[in-house]
């Protein structure tokens, strides 16, 4: 047995470029129809949540923030009110436009980004690191890993296109991670699978909050899900509905060992001194 916590994710249809009513949305949905816990929480928001996904450029850079807790203190506030009213306390990782400091000679760059914020104020950001299809019109791509640590509980994040690269996931778990928070736009109707694998290849909880509705030429296809290390769906949902979905789990349940012979980690051999003989 180890710690036990309970994770959260949060499916719903932001709506386009209107920042101020996505805000408003998600704390008013969370105080009238989340239960009341008292086991920490993290809570899971889809990619871009805040703003909306197929926009251009020039409007991304006119909803961006820098990820400073003056900057956010607004929806803290709310997060705290929701804290009160539940009980308990939470880390939300939310999609956002994080706007930052930029070596061309344009005043500002935008990155597609999670921001991790408690009642307490940001507790940090992580920017995607793989673009996917327009994105890379957009924004500019993250350079380094999303690892933190909240009450004592390591973990990772990703964003969306991230899960089509193993070796992401393979190094935020080889960092600490013991729970991969995975927040989305997916398109693909295959990605869903792959979170699972992540789960069980890397042997630990998958969070995926996924977004649902359609933008323009985009349909987003929702089925947001908790995985456990042993390949459990521990909670899903359609492709279509709103919801928000918590569970408790047993960080015991991340050890390495399979059996008392076999480590995932331990036991891998190095494959990089076949390369030169393909």
């Amino acid at each position: 047995m180890g710690k036990k916590l309970r994770l959260a994710f949060f499916q719903f249809f932001p709506r386009i470029g209107d920042r101020k009513y996505n805000e408003e949305f998600v704390v008013n949905y969370m105080l009238e129809n989340s239960i009341e816990t008292d086991g920490l929480e993290i809570v899971v928001f889809p990619e871009l949540a805040l703003t909306g996904y197929d926009l251009s450029r020039e409007k991304f850079k006119a909803l961006a923030k820098e990820f400073s807790t003056d900057n956010y203190s607004e929806f803290i506030k709310a997060i705290a009110h929701v804290e009160k009213k539940r009980g308990g306390r939470r880390l939300w990782v939310v999609g956002d436009a994080r706007k930052g400091a930029c070596d061309s000679d344009e005043s500002s760059c935008v990155y597609n980004s999670v921001v991790l914020l408690s009642s307490d104020g940001v507790v940090g950001y992580y920017d995607k690191l793989h673009l996917f299809f327009k994105e890379k019109e957009r924004f500019i791509r993250g350079d380094k890993l999303g690892v933190f640590e909240f009450d004592g509980v390591k973990f990772g994040t990703l964003i969306c296109f991230d899960w089509i690269f193993p070796e992401l996931s393979r190094l935020l778990v080889l960092n600490g991670a013991k729970i991969l928070l995975f927040s989305a736009n997916l398109v693909l109707p295959y990605a869903q699978n792959a979170v699972w694998t992540r789960a069980v290849e890397n042997r630990s909880f998958v969070v995926l909050a996924n977004r649902i509705g359609r933008e323009n030429n985009y349909t987003f296809t929702g089925r947001s899900r908790i995985v456990s290390p042993r390949g459990l769906v521990l909670a899903e949902v359609d492709a279509d509905s709103t919801s928000y979905i918590s569970v408790e789990v047993d960080l015991g349940e991340t050890s390495s060992w399979i059996t008392e012979k076999n480590n995932v980690f331990e036991d891998r051999h190095s494959l990089l001194k076949f390369k030169e003989e393909l």
